[in-house]
C-alpha cells in the first residue's frame, strides 16, 4: 500500500495507543519533564563546591547558576511544583493508590515500541525526560485520569440517545479489497492491461513491474477501502465502476498508471446496540471528564495554596 502521507491513501491510521500515551505525557508535563530534571540537578549539585566552572581565574558559582535558573524558569518551576505536589495530596486524601506494577507495565509498553534502546533514550532525551522522571509522570497521569472520570456518570438513556442519533457512523460501511500495479508510463501499462485480458496472473505482474512496493510484495493487495473512504482523483471514480473480480484498464493519478481489481467485497452493516454501548459510554464518558488543565485549576482552588518568597506572592491563592 502507498503510504498515508503520500495522499493516496487518506485514511487516518490510528497510532498504539502506549504512543498516544507518550504523546499526552509530552504534552502535558514537557514543562514538569523539565522542572524535574532541574530539581534533580540542582539536588546533587548542593553536594558539591561552590564552583560550578571557571575560565582562567573568572569563577561561575552555584550562586550564579541557580540565580540564572530561576530568573529563567522560576515562576514556571514553582507553578508546576504547585502542581505535582497538590496531584499527590489529591491521591492520599481520595485513596488512589497507583501500583507500582501498572506504572512499570505503561513505561515497559512504551518503550517497546522503540526499536532499540538507544532509540528510546533519544526520545525522552528530545523530551526533557529520563527515564525516572517518566515514570514520575506515567503515575501522575494515572491519577489525573482518575480524577478526571471522578464523579462522571453515563446514563442508559444518553447511551440510547447517543446511538440513535449517530447511527450512519457507528455502522460498519461497504468495503473493498483492492489490489493495484502502479507503473509510471501509459505504454507499460497497456502492456500489462493487455497481459491480464490474456490470462496472466494479476499478483505475479503486480510482484514483477509494480512501483508500489509496499503492495507489491503483496501480489498488488492494498487492502480494505471503504465506501466512505477519500481518495486521490481518478482512483475512487475507476474502482466504483467495478464489479467484482473485473479488472479496470490503466488509469492515471498523479502517482503513475494504476490497472485496479476488486478481489472481495463486503456489504455494509448497520450498528447494533448490543454491540455498541461500551464504546458509547466510552465516548460520552470522556466528553463529560475534566481536562487535565481543569482538573488542576479545581485542585488549586480546594486546597490552601501559600506562597512564602514575596516575588510569586501572585501564585498562591490566600
Amino acid at each position: 500500500m502507498l503510504p498515508a502521507a503520500n495522499g493516496f491513501h487518506t485514511e487516518v491510521e490510528h497510532k498504539e495507543r502506549l504512543i498516544i500515551m507518550f504523546r499526552r505525557l509530552i504534552s502535558a508535563f514537557a514543562t514538569c519533564a523539565l522542572i524535574f530534571s532541574c530539581t534533580m540537578g540542582m539536588a546533587l549539585a548542593a553536594e558539591d563546591d561552590s564552583v560550578v566552572a571557571s575560565i582562567n581565574e573568572h569563577l561561575i558559582t552555584k550562586d550564579d547558576f541557580y540565580g540564572q535558573m530561576e530568573l529563567l524558569y522560576g515562576e514556571k518551576i514553582l507553578t508546576q511544583l504547585i502542581a505535582d505536589k497538590l496531584i499527590e495530596i489529591a491521591a492520599e486524601e481520595r485513596g488512589i493508590l497507583i501500583p507500582d506494577e501498572d506504572v512499570e507495565a505503561q513505561f515497559e509498553g512504551i518503550r517497546s515500541q522503540y526499536s532499540n534502546q538507544a532509540e528510546f533514550l533519544q526520545a525522552l532525551w528530545a523530551n526533557n525526560y529520563t527515564e525516572a522522571s517518566l515514570k514520575y509522570y506515567i503515575k501522575q497521569a494515572f491519577i489525573l485520569d482518575y480524577l478526571a472520570y471522578e464523579n462522571v456518570i453515563v446514563t442508559d438513556e444518553e447511551v440510547f440517545a447517543y446511538f440513535q442519533d449517530n447511527k450512519d457512523s457507528l455502522g460498519t460501511p461497504a468495503q473493498n479489497r483492492v489490489s493495484h500495479i502502479l507503473v509510471t508510463t501509459k505504454e507499460l501499462a497497456d502492456n500489462i492491461y493487455s497481459q491480464l485480458q490474456a490470462g496472466a496472473d494479476f499478483a505475479t505482474l503486480a510482484k514483477e513491474h509494480s512501483i508500489d512496493t509496499a503492495s507489491a510484495v503483496q501480489g498488488g493487495d492494498i487492502g480494505y477501502i471503504s465506501d466512505k473512504e477519500v481518495l486521490i482523483p481518478g482512483f475512487r471514480e475507476a474502482m466504483d465502476m467495478l464489479a467484482f473480480g473485473q479488472i479496470s484498464p490503466p488509469v492515471k493519478t498523479e502517482f503513475g498508471y494504476h490497472i485496479i481489481k476488486i478481489t472481495e467485497r463486503t456489504l455494509a452493516k448497520p450498528a447494533e446496540l448490543a454491540s455498541q454501548i461500551y464504546n458509547i459510554r466510552s465516548i460520552l464518558a470522556e466528553q463529560k471528564a475534566r481536562s487535565y488543565d481543569e482538573v488542576i485549576q479545581d485542585l488549586y482552588n480546594e486546597y490552601k495554596v501559600s506562597i512564602k518568597w514575596d516575588r510569586y506572592q501572585h501564585l498562591g491563592n490566600i
